[in-house]
């Protein structure tokens, strides 16, 4: 058996595994839900901002294109989330990788 020592713990690799396809899927679906859904995704969109913060790139890259095809579908109700949680993201001074997800997300965004 192999055994990778990624210098994480498992609850970390847990995540990228777990939420790393949701994101996948998300961006490519999140056009197409009926409203209903579409209002579940809103109110959890705590976790795609987790997802944002990552330490792993892979996943900010993945979570930044899911938050833009969302907010492209649902521009109104996605933009104040994006204005209140991820744009005081660049001002996180201790944080690298909240700077970076948040700037990826706001590029995607925007181009």
């Amino acid at each position: 058996m192999l055994d990778l020592d990624l210098g994480m713990k498992s609850s970390q690799l847990y995540d990228v595994v777990i939420n790393f396809p949701f994101l996948q899927v998300l961006q490519c679906v999140y056009s197409v839900l009926p409203s209903s859904l579409r209002q579940d995704v809103l109110s959890h969109f705590d976790c795609l901002l987790l997802c944002i913060k990552s330490q792993f790139s892979a996943v900010r890259h993945m979570a930044s294109k899911a938050v833009s095809a969302c907010t492209l579908a649902n521009t109104g109700q996605f933009m104040n989330h994006i204005l209140e949680e991820v744009v005081p993201l660049l001002g996180a001074s201790h944080q690298t990788s909240w700077r970076q997800g948040a700037i990826e997300s706001i590029y995607r965004i925007l181009c």
